[in-house]
């Protein structure tokens, strides 16, 4: 009896969201519709003011984001707070800086003290 009961909800929940997705298809193709109508309907001068435009702003705006995560401040992203041992387990013991850490090549690297 439960799994019929299953069965149905899914039915359900899968017969909303094709209705959804259909939806959002045929609005999809009303947009492309209209938007095919208008740039048949633009010159060749036009056409290209248009396409020099949109992506001359998509690609500045890509530069822009790229530019930011590289080179942007990171003050303005809050983080949590760390503190410490407070979620250490107490069988677990707490890390020693020995000042050096050496990698698999067996090469040593000073740890910055700051």
């Amino acid at each position: 009896m439960k799994k019929n009961e299953n069965v149905e909800e899914r039915s359900v929940r899968d017969d909303v969201a094709r209705a959804i997705a259909d939806k959002i298809i045929s609005m999809q193709l009303l947009a492309s519709k209209a938007l095919n109508r208008w740039e048949r309907n633009l010159g060749l001068h036009r056409r290209k003011l248009v396409f020099t435009l949109f992506f001359g702003l998509a690609g500045g705006y890509c530069a822009y984001l790229l530019g930011n995560a590289f080179l942007g401040d990171d003050r303005s992203a809050s983080y949590p707070a760390i503190k410490g041992d407070m979620h250490r387990s107490p069988e677990i013991p707490f890390p020693v800086d020995t000042g050096t850490a050496n990698d698999t090549t067996g090469n040593s690297f000073k740890a910055d003290n700051k």
